[in-house]
């Protein structure tokens, strides 16, 4: 349902796992990390506490895809991600839930 986000404004980039996220970020820079849930794994929050300590990255906002009717995951661990969108949606959705979104990108090297 992302596969086009011309429309939207929004440049995605997709990664399978936490390897290639990792090296995505790096290459990309993003001001947003869209992570499903489905791809933590339960009771960790390995992923997400990588990407809010990521230092190539200051002031990266990390959203939560859950499914619709469930709990959030991780109790507890909210201050590990900055909000969450119901699945499903599409690029239009995801565009609008972002710019609620209060994002200071902080320069490199300060």
């Amino acid at each position: 349902m992302l596969g086009d986000s011309r429309a939207s404004g929004l440049s995605l980039e997709f990664a399978s796992g936490a390897y290639q996220t990792s090296t995505l970020i790096g290459v990309f820079r993003p001001v947003f990390v869209l992570v499903d849930e489905e791809m933590l794994r339960p009771g960790k929050s390995d992923l997400l506490d990588g990407l809010a300590h990521d230092t190539r990255t200051p002031g990266l906002k990390v959203i939560l895809a859950v499914s619709g009717g469930n709990s959030l995951p991780l109790a507890g661990d909210e201050k590990l991600f900055d909000g969450y969108i119901t699945k499903p949606f599409d690029c239009q959705d995801l565009a609008a839930f972002l710019a609620h979104i209060n994002v200071e990108r902080v320069a490199e090297g300060a």
